[in-house]
């Protein structure tokens, strides 16, 4: 059998590589270069995919059992692969993604029946319709597609974290053992299906060169579903280091960074649960053996086994930046955080629902960072005035709007699927923490569109909380 791998460099590729090699089977590499990662034994086309001229230059003359491509992210890449290879293939399989499923999810349990519809992820919309034109090739032209969806899937490379780099999720690692804390989005509580490559590859390449698998779709994905918070925990355990994390709303995180709005709410938040029975009964060998807790001491150790890890693996946006934004400001020990502009924020503070909301949440109070109870200010909740009350209010003293119903902030009114209700505001110069869905929170009075993040978002200190205002 002879295959082809349009890149053939990748996480999940080199793991189906290496064991289609070890079968017996004939890979071949298309990409831009024959010297990324080479694997002993693999032929390589040097072109660019993405330029179909160069492309077919490359591929003239050449023909394959199947054809895989991992590289293909919307229905314009699949017209190209049809025009390469309708007749260059028996077989062209394309590997789609598990976020594609829908969001949120009509039953918890995920099989390859499930409808597509992911409104919140261009990356997984791109897939679905990429998919789409596949199906669309295979009734009008008999294109011999199969679909693969990939669920999270990790190697030597990856330290799969709800948070982190993608590039270089070392970062991660590095953190814990200085003693820093990572973010878990939520309440750490959703159930997460994470696939070693290996496990993968299983499954793929014992579906190269099946005809009975043209037409199909298949998810490839570990049985073992573990909650983010355990996920963090054997992470920690295996590198060693103490589990330091801290739990922040999904939807607050989108806010504050909305360029990870996408991977959070649209895959990372929901749970992720499968029924691996169709596999199955394609490739009956497909039954993967690595847990989770095994894997990541591999990854780790592949990581630790670098001479320069910290340099060679470690992204500064997962550290730098957050260890900037922690000096000093006018004369404040380190650890404060300097004012920061946030649209995102103040646009949700802004909204009716919003001001609503802070009209009905209660006050008791707030624990300082010392350890002393903060009671709050004591400001009468809002009762209906008679015409002598609404006389005599001028000469109240004043207090911040958001007080004045029931000493909220208005940040908690945010709608971003709280379940407690109870906000602490405290005098300008305090810091008090509180705990919403398991994560701290560091209010203050004042101005109403003070937006009071969650510490962690940009912190590297665990014992510096601090304010930040959207302006």
């Amino acid at each position: 059998m002879r295959v082809l791998f349009v890149g053939g460099t990748g996480l999940i590729s080199t793991a189906c590589t290496r064991l289609a090699l070890e079968r017996g089977i004939e890979v071949v590499h298309l990409n831009r270069s024959s010297g990324v990662h080479p694997i002993e034994g693999v032929a390589t086309l040097v072109a660019d995919v993405h330029d179909e001229a160069a492309a077919e230059r490359a591929l003239a003359g050449q023909r394959f059992d199947a054809v895989v491509d991992r590289i293909a992210y919307g229905a314009e890449d699949i017209e190209r692969d049809i025009r390469l290879f309708h007749d260059r293939t028996d077989q062209f399989i394309f590997i789609s993604s598990a976020s594609a499923y829908m969001k949120p999810l009509g039953q918890w349990l995920i099989r390859e029946d499930t409808p597509l519809a992911n409104p919140y992820w261009d990356y997984s919309r791109g897939k679905i319709a990429a998919e789409e034109r596949c199906m669309r090739a295979l009734r009008d032209e008999g294109f011999p597609m199969t679909i693969v969806r990939p669920a999270h899937t990790y190697g030597n490379w990856s330290m799969p974290l709800a948070v982190s780099s993608w590039k270089k999720p070392y970062s991660s690692n590095a953190r814990w053992r200085a003693g820093k804390a990572l973010i878990v989005p939520g309440d750490g509580q959703t159930l997460w299906t994470l696939t070693h490559n290996s496990d993968f590859a299983v499954g793929l390449v014992g579906l190269l060169g099946r005809r009975q698998a043209i037409g199909h779709a298949f998810h490839i994905v570990s049985d073992e579903a573990l909650t983010w918070d355990e996920i963090h925990r054997q992470t920690a355990a295996a590198a060693g280091a103490d589990c330091r994390i801290v739990h922040i709303p999904t939807d607050f995180i989108a806010a504050c960074r909305p360029e990870m709005s996408g991977r959070l709410i649209g895959d990372a938040s929901v749970c992720a649960v499968f029924d691996n029975s169709k596999i199955r009964r394609f490739v009956p060998e497909s039954r993967p053996v690595m847990p989770y807790a095994e894997g990541i001491k591999q990854t780790i150790a592949w990581y630790d086994a670098d001479p320069a890890p910290g340099s060679g693996h470690r992204d500064g946006r997962m550290d730098g930046p957050p260890d900037r934004r922690l000096r000093s400001r006018s004369g404040e020990r380190e650890g404060s955080l300097r004012p920061l502009t946030n649209p995102g924020i103040r646009r949700l503070l802004s909204t009716p629902d919003a001001r609503e909301k802070q009209q009905r949440i209660p006050c008791s109070g707030a624990t300082l960072l010392d350890g002393r109870h903060w009671p709050g200010p004591a400001v009468p909740k809002p009762t209906r005035r008679s015409g002598q009350q609404a006389a005599d209010r001028s000469e109240q003293p004043a207090v911040p709007r958001h007080a004045r119903f029931g000493a909220t902030h208005p940040c908690e009114a945010l709608s971003i699927g709280l379940r407690h209700k109870r906000c602490h505001p405290l005098p300008r110069e305090g810091l008090a923490q509180e705990v919403i869905h398991s994560a701290p929170f560091v209010w203050s009075a004042g101005d109403p569109h003070a937006a009071l993040l969650p510490w962690a978002l940009f912190d590297s200190n665990h014992d510096s909380p601090h304010n930040v205002t959207c302006q």
